[in-house]
Formats: C-alpha cells, sequence, structure tokens
C-alpha cells in the first residue's frame, strides 16, 4: 500500500502539484488506534493559526515533556502519537545526493517561536522527530533544556 502511496505522489509532483504525503509503511495505520490520523499540517499553515512571538499552551508543553523519555529510534509514528501528541507541523525530507526523492519526515514540536520568517535555533524552543520513509523514528532533536537529544549527533544550541 504504501508503494502505490509513493507512486501517486511521485506522478503529482511531476505533473506540477505537490501532495502532502508520508510514506509509512502498509500495517502502520491498521497498528494504530481505530480512527488514527496521521499529522500533514505544513509550517504554512501552522504560522497561520497562531500569532507570534508563539508559545505553546502549558498543558501542552507539560504533556510532551512529561512523555518525552517514551520516545526511541525504531518506534512508529502510531507510537509517536500516543506518547507526545500531534506535531505542530510536518516537514517531508528529500534527499539531494545522486539517487533523488523522499527519504523521511520530521515531525517538529513547537514550544516557543519568536519569529515566522526566521529560523533561530538559539531562540526557537523545539522538538523534532525524524522518521525514514518506513515511518520509524531515526533520531530526535531538542534544544530545550532538560530534554535530551536521542540517537542524534547535531551540535545542540541551547536557550540562553
Amino acid at each position: 500500500m504504501w508503494m502505490r502511496t509513493f507512486i501517486f505522489m511521485f506522478a503529482l509532483i511531476f505533473m506540477g502539484s505537490v501532495l502532502p504525503v508520508i510514506a509509512v509503511p502498509e500495517d502502520a495505520e491498521e497498528k494504530a488506534s481505530p480512527g488514527a490520523v496521521f499529522p500533514q499540517t505544513t509550517y504554512s499553515e501552522f504560522v497561520a493559526a497562531h500569532q507570534f512571538p508563539y508559545r505553546a499552551d502549558p498543558d501542552r508543553i507539560a504533556g510532551i515533556r512529561q512523555n518525552f523519555d517514551s520516545l526511541s529510534p525504531g518506534l512508529d509514528m502510531a507510537r509517536v502519537l500516543s506518547c507526545v501528541g500531534g506535531p505542530d507541523f510536518v516537514q517531508h525530507l528529500y534527499s539531494k545526493g545522486p539517487s533523488p526523492g523522499l527519504i523521511g519526515a520530521s515531525w517538529v514540536y513547537v514550544f516557543e517561536k519568536q519569529d515566522p520568517k526566521l529560523t533561530n535555533v538559539f531562540h526557537d524552543l523545539t522538538i523534532e522527530v525524524f522518521f525514514d520513509k518506513t515511518g520509524r523514528v531515526l533520531k530526535i532533536f531538542s534544544n530545550i533544556d532538560g530534554l535530551t537529544p536521542i540517537n542524534s549527533t547535531d551540535p545542540v544550541p541551547r536557550h540562553p
């Protein structure tokens, strides 16, 4: 099933349309709780829905902080949803190498963001969960004090 979704998405991209699809394993939705829908919110939609400077609801922040340690490489999207809820927005990741194409997605959880037109890793407080194209967690980036990145070798700027 995911292969058909990928081929359909591939065809639409080359016909001039863009379809926001995350390639997930065939059985991911079957394993998810009934009615589970995988998030598709784009950054543009996130920006349009909020005022800036933005700060997430304190209950949302507390829930993510409390369940962050439940996240680990290898989890599927349904499990991440059940642990920390849906992301604020989704980014699709594409290879820039010799074999171009979709390589995965990242779910971004925003605690604070000053300006929607700028990415500032020193002032924007975010968690990014990176998935491979089968929908499994590869690594988790965090620049939030107390939430240590998982399986990530990226340098981590900390909020001053």
